[in-house]
């Protein structure tokens, strides 16, 4: 009963930790994992090199291609008044964060963190950061053509 009882809270656990990242942090969370389980059993516990780096798999993160090791950019929404604590949670783990409201953190973070965080209980919602795109407008205006004479 007692194993039964372990296995549903982490099930619960888990379910929850899912529902707060958004659809393209859930992909690159199972990618992570996935990379990083062949990965300790291919390199048995030996630290990460260049060339590792260079011959990660590849993810689609916000519409570009990049490495499954490289920093995620995230907008973190958390519980009220919560923000500045994980702002510095992630700042004293070496991780890039600013505080932008008392419930959004702006981060840039090793792929790794997306499951601390996600099971963090003073975050609500992280969502991968999406850059401003510019597609379909024009900064100049089209100037009127000069009259032939």
């Amino acid at each position: 009963l007692a194993l039964s009882s372990s296995a549903q809270t982490t099930s619960t656990q888990e379910t929850t930790s899912n529902t707060k990242l958004d659809r393209t942090l859930r992909a690159v969370q199972r990618q992570q994992e996935a990379y990083s389980l062949s990965h300790r059993t291919t390199r048995a516990g030996a630290a990460l090199t260049t060339a590792d780096s260079l011959a990660a798999p590849t993810i689609n993160y916000n519409g570009a291609r990049q490495s499954i090791l490289a920093p995620l950019s995230l907008i973190i929404t958390t519980q009220p008044n919560t923000s500045a604590q994980v702002t510095e949670m992630l700042t004293q783990a070496g991780q890039h964060a600013t505080t932008i409201s008392n419930t959004v953190v702006t981060a840039r973070v090793a792929p790794e963190w997306l499951t601390t965080l996600s099971n963090d209980t003073r975050i609500v919602r992280l969502k991968a950061f999406a850059p401003f795109s510019s597609k379909g407008t024009s900064s100049h205006r089209s100037r009127p053509r000069a009259r032939r004479r």
